[in-house]
């Protein structure tokens, strides 16, 4: 049976309000961000729900970041439960190492991964921290980080807070896959 056509107005607006506060928030943070206005408080709302030999899950307020093993790699998703939203941070497949570095940045500094021109995941840094770069000639000078030559949780960039945490969940997404023999 399908719901009253009250019910589906309601959610189509309960979905658009969420997107459209969502997408104000992100520009506000875009706005502020050169300004060093909310580059760290960020991450304090962050709360790690759980983590499993092949998944971990963070939330906070309406929004969850998930990294979950995929094909033969970790994929990593933001989702916005309320308005039944999803989309992937990762380009696909990664090594858990850059899977969370994409998370962290995400969570820390509410910057996302972008592709160059070879399909390779980079994130732009200055002296303050990762931005976003949208022209070819930005107005500071920029280093990249390419997250694709990430291979443990200790090459993070050194702006990368709390890396014990994502040390704990990287050892719990890639257990060790050889057995110690027990001589008794």
């Amino acid at each position: 049976m399908r719901t009253p056509a009250v019910g589906r107005a309601r959610r189509r607006t309960r979905s658009l309000l969420a997107s459209a506060r969502d997408w104000t928030v992100g520009v506000v943070r875009t706005a502020l961000h050169p300004f060093g206005v909310g580059q760290t408080s960020e991450s304090d709302d962050w709360e790690r729900a759980w983590a499993t030999r092949g998944e971990v899950r963070w939330h906070r307020d309406g929004e969850q970041v998930e990294v979950f093993r995929f094909d033969d790699g970790f994929v990593a998703t933001v989702e916005y439960p309320d308005s039944e939203s999803r989309w992937q941070l990762t380009t696909g497949p990664m090594r858990p190492a850059q899977a969370l570095l994409a998370v962290a940045l995400y969570c820390q500094f509410g910057v996302t991964p972008q592709i160059d021109r070879d399909g390779r995941p980079f994130v732009a840094e200055t002296d303050d921290g990762p931005t976003q770069v949208f022209r070819d000639e930005p107005a500071e000078q920029v280093r990249y980080v390419y997250l694709d030559e990430v291979r443990t949780v200790e090459e993070f960039p050194d702006y990368v807070a709390d890396r014990e945490a994502y040390r704990g969940v990287h050892d719990r997404l890639t257990p060790d896959r050889h057995g110690t023999l027990h001589s008794d």
